[in-house]
């Protein structure tokens, strides 16, 4: 019976083991070649930033090729956009995971207690993150960390983006006439018609226009997922503190490794000095859904569960 048991508990072990590692290796895929499509869009950003500086600079009206590549960043954005979207959305699940069995706890039966003591005894032999709870957790804050360094340099980089493009717009608005004049001028050097100049400039003036606002869409886009992401790891962070006191996670410590973990290092701080919550993370916690399910099931995202926020800063409040 003893062998049996043992048996029994090491095959789950290795089979649990082996779902995990593969689930990691499939989402270490797709932030691999998520990397590669940020790393591509930020160059047609670039150029279009140039473009448009250019453009201000030497006031002239945009070339065609410019105008076509800034058509490319929304569609570009759009599609990475769905992959942050699930990879967020399989952080908000691993934690889902680890805390299912915490919420509902039936009172266990004799062979119940007889595998829970087995397990303990292969506890001794196995690393602290081998329950599935905190193998869950462990997924979770590691997903995390990556995906929150990722999205909070990458909302810095937008957001400075828009504020050129836009300080641009401005200084081509207020030099309509001197545009026109220009592109007159290149159009009798060129020995071309000089009639739809007036048509030019505005289409010139629209382009840039359009791309602020995409920059302004995806910094609204940022702020959401930035906000939902932020959430779900004080949720990892507090949930793992939980294990580790009632045990779940033999031979841990309360604390959270913060070298490894260096992204969410202000986040696991504000758990070691009593500043997160359980409460107050889930009163949050129905609102900030709700924005995501708003933002992103609109937009066709299947597996959003949140609406947008608007500011350029997440909305985080700590208890």
């Amino acid at each position: 019976m003893v062998n049996s048991c043992g048996g029994l508990m090491f095959m789950a072990l290795e089979s649990a083991s082996g779902i995990a590692m593969g689930r990691v290796k499939g989402i270490e895929g797709e932030l691999v070649a998520l990397t590669g499509a940020l790393e591509a869009l930020d160059q047609q950003i670039e150029q279009a930033a140039q473009d448009v500086a250019s453009a201000a600079r030497d006031k002239t009206g945009l070339s065609a090729p410019a105008k076509s590549r800034f058509n490319t960043i929304p569609q570009a954005w759009t599609a990475a956009r769905q992959t942050l979207v699930s990879l967020v959305v399989a952080v908000a699940d691993r934690n889902d995971e680890a805390v299912a069995p915490l919420e509902d706890k039936p009172q266990p039966t004799r062979s119940e207690r007889l595998r829970a003591a087995f397990a303990q005894v292969l506890s001794m032999r196995w690393s602290q993150r081998a329950g599935p709870k905190a193998r869950s957790l462990d997924e979770a804050l590691t997903l995390a960390d990556r995906l929150y360094g990722l999205l909070l340099a990458r909302r810095e980089r937008i957001v400075g983006v828009r504020h050129a493009v836009e300080s641009d717009l401005v200084e081509l608005t207020g030099h309509r006439a001197q545009l026109a004049e220009n592109l007159i001028a290149a159009a009798e050097r060129e020995e071309r018609e000089t009639s739809a100049v007036s048509l030019q400039v505005e289409d010139s003036l629209q382009a840039v226009q359009d791309l602020a606002a995409d920059f302004n869409r995806q910094v609204r886009e940022l702020n959401a997922l930035v906000n939902k992401l932020t959430l779900e790891a004080e949720r990892a962070i507090v949930l793992s503190s939980v294990l580790a006191d009632e045990g779940a996670m033999p031979g841990s410590s309360p604390g959270i490794d913060k070298v490894r973990l260096a992204h969410l290092r202000p986040l696991i701080e504000l758990q070691e000095n009593d500043m997160l919550s359980s409460i107050e993370i889930e009163r949050r916690r129905g609102g900030i859904d709700a924005r995501f399910r708003a933002a992103f099931e609109s937009a066709g995202d299947g597996a959003a569960s949140g609406e947008q926020t608007i500011s350029a800063t997440p909305e985080v409040q700590h208890a």
